[in-house]
C-alpha cells in the first residue's frame, strides 16, 4: 500500500509539472483595443485611427508575406533574404531620410492583413539596426525548428566592416509578441500600428552615414493567414529633417541672433556718435 501510495504521489507530481507553463514562453501583449499602447523598453506601441494606407499612399520600405504560418523580414537593398516582398516597397532607410517628429521621434506605421474570422494577429519581434551597408542579407532567422515562438537568438552579425549594431529590441529583458486585431480597422489598406522610436536610439550614429534596418517577424500562435504585411515611415505634417533643431530651439537661437544684431547696431551708432 505504501508502494503505490509512493508511486501515486510521483505520477502526480510529473502531471503538475509537465502543467507549469514554460518558463520561456512568451509573454503575450495585447493591442486588440481600440486606443490601446503599450510602451516596451523606451518604444511606445499604439493602435491607430482608420486612415488609407495602401499602397500608393503611404510609401512601404518593407513587404513581408508568405503563404506560410511564421513570417518574417527586413527592409535592405540587397534583395529578399527571409520573407521579404520584392519590388520598389523593400530598401534601405538612410537615418538622414527618416522625418522626426516634433516631439523627439521617429513613427513606424505597420499595416497588417488577415482574414476576416482569423483576424488576431502575433508581432512576435521587432528589432532595430543600424549599419553603414545598405545591401545587408546575412540575418540569421528567429524561427527554426525548435523555437517556433520567437524564443532563437536572430540577428546580424555585430560590428566588422558594415559597423552592424543593435539599437533595439522588443524582447530585451524578456520574449514578449504584441497581440493585434486586423478588424480594428478597415482592413487591408488601414494602418493597425504605430511603433513611436525616440530619436535618442540613434545617437551617436552620423545620419549620413548610418542606414537602418526595421526587422520583425509574425505568426505564433495567431498564423500568418491572408496578404502581406508592411512597414512605412510617417512624413508630413509638423516635422523637421533629423540633425535639425526643434522649431522651438531654433526660434531661440534666431532670437539670440537678433538680440546680438541689435545689440551690435547700438555700438555702431554709439562709436559713430562719440567720433561725431
Amino acid at each position: 500500500m505504501v508502494c503505490m501510495l509512493k508511486k501515486l504521489l510521483a505520477a502526480a507530481a510529473a502531471v503538475a509539472v509537465f502543467a507549469l507553463p514554460s518558463a520561456s514562453a512568451e509573454t503575450p501583449i495585447s493591442l486588440t483595443t481600440a486606443g490601446s499602447s503599450t510602451t516596451v523598453n523606451g518604444v511606445t506601441f499604439a493602435t491607430t485611427d482608420t486612415q488609407p494606407t495602401g499602397t500608393g499612399v503611404i510609401q512601404s520600405f518593407v513587404r513581408i508575406g508568405d503563404p506560410q504560418d511564421l513570417i518574417q523580414g527586413y527592409n535592405t537593398d540587397g534583395g529578399t533574404p527571409l520573407n521579404d516582398k520584392g519590388g520598389p516597397w523593400t530598401h534601405s532607410v538612410r537615418l538622414d531620410s527618416l522625418a522626426v517628429q516634433t516631439d523627439g521621434t521617429f513613427r513606424f506605421l505597420l499595416d497588417i492583413n488577415q482574414v476576416g474570422n482569423l483576424h488576431m494577429y502575433n508581432l512576435n519581434e521587432m528589432q532595430l539596426w543600424v549599419s553603414k551597408d545598405p545591401n545587408l542579407t546575412n540575418y540569421s532567422s528567429v524561427f527554426d525548428s525548435t523555437h517556433t515562438d520567437g524564443t532563437a537568438n536572430g540577428g546580424f552579425p555585430t560590428g566588422g566592416i558594415a559597423n552592424t549594431t543593435k539599437v533595439y529590441d522588443l524582447d530585451t529583458g524578456g520574449d514578449r509578441s504584441l497581440v493585434l486585431d486586423y478588424t480594428l480597422n478597415s482592413g487591408s489598406g488601414s494602418g493597425d500600428m504605430f511603433a513611436v522610436v525616440p530619436t535618442s536610439l540613434f545617437s551617436g550614429f552620423d545620419p549620413t552615414q548610418y542606414y537602418v534596418y526595421l526587422f520583425s517577424a509574425f505568426g505564433e500562435p495567431n498564423n500568418n493567414n491572408d496578404g502581406f504585411e508592411e512597414w512605412a515611415a510617417l512624413s508630413g505634417g509638423e516635422h523637421i529633417p533629423f540633425g535639425v533643431p526643434e522649431p522651438s530651439t531654433l526660434a531661440l537661437a534666431l532670437s539670440g541672433l537678433v538680440t546680438f544684431g541689435f545689440a551690435g547696431l547700438r555700438r555702431y551708432r554709439r562709436r559713430g556718435m562719440d567720433a561725431a
